[in-house]
């Protein structure tokens, strides 16, 4: 479920957790099978299992998805995580991660407002 929504024929019985890059998880996170987590997402663990999707650039954090710090702090860790690897930062990389970063602004925005709503019904 790339989107939240649809789900994809793997073709395969059992399926584990897709973790995007950059993806950064605490002590006993707790992934459902099957989850899609995207990319450069923070999860903060709530000691219970996670939904089946969270979307790219979001943080997870005490059961709702927020947009976090923005993704310039999300580049900056990445460029980090890179360097200990002896990988470089480059333009392109950025452009790339840009483009993926608008390309997933709608599924991200719609479960920010989702958690939103459900933080006023509390």
């Amino acid at each position: 479920m790339l989107d939240g929504k649809h789900a994809i024929s793997t073709g395969s019985t059992k399926v584990g957790s897709l973790i995007g890059d950059h993806t950064k998880t605490s002590i006993g996170t707790l992934f459902n099978t099957g989850s899609y987590v995207g990319a450069m997402t923070i999860i903060m663990a709530t000691g219970k299992p996670l939904p089946k999707s969270i979307p790219s650039f979001a943080w997870y954090v005490e059961g709702m998805v927020t947009k976090g710090f923005g993704r310039g702090k999300l580049y900056e860790t990445a460029a980090m995580a890179m360097s200990r690897r002896g990988c470089q930062w480059t333009e392109a990389e950025q452009a790339m991660w840009d483009a993926i970063f608008d390309m997933t602004a709608p599924i991200r925005n719609e479960a920010i407002k989702k958690s939103r709503r459900a933080m006023m019904m509390k």
